[in-house]
């Protein structure tokens, strides 16, 4: 699994994670939302430090039927930094990623027809 991190600029390199490795690996793994307001205090001691480091985290699994197609991954510096509403709020927008993939992969297989 790529991460991509905004210090990753074009040229600069990516950054690999296995399934099942930090939060991101994990919601990856379990396809579930993981919101933890404080890293260190994570019950399953599952936060992997890339590049600085974070106190919050909210993670949401972009799921199109039972496909995993991505993660969408926030963090903050600040412990607390994430609600319930904003679990919400990304659950929601992850619904509309997955709608927007199927209206491109729609379009390709019209185009491919005619």
């Amino acid at each position: 699994m790529e991460v991509w991190h905004p210090a990753n600029a074009p040229g600069a390199s990516s950054i690999r994670t296995k399934l099942g490795e930090g939060i991101t690996g994990w919601v990856a793994q379990h396809r579930e939302t993981v919101l933890v307001n404080d890293v260190t205090k994570d019950k399953g001691n599952r936060y992997k430090r890339y590049d600085e480091p974070s106190n919050s985290e909210l993670c949401v699994p972009i799921v199109d039927q039972d496909r995993l197609v991505g993660v969408i991954n926030l963090e903050s510096y600040r412990k607390g930094a994430f609600d319930e509403r904003d679990k919400q709020m990304l659950e929601a927008l992850t619904d509309q990623v997955v709608i927007a993939i199927q209206s491109v992969k729609n379009r390709e297989q019209l185009n491919i027809h005619l």
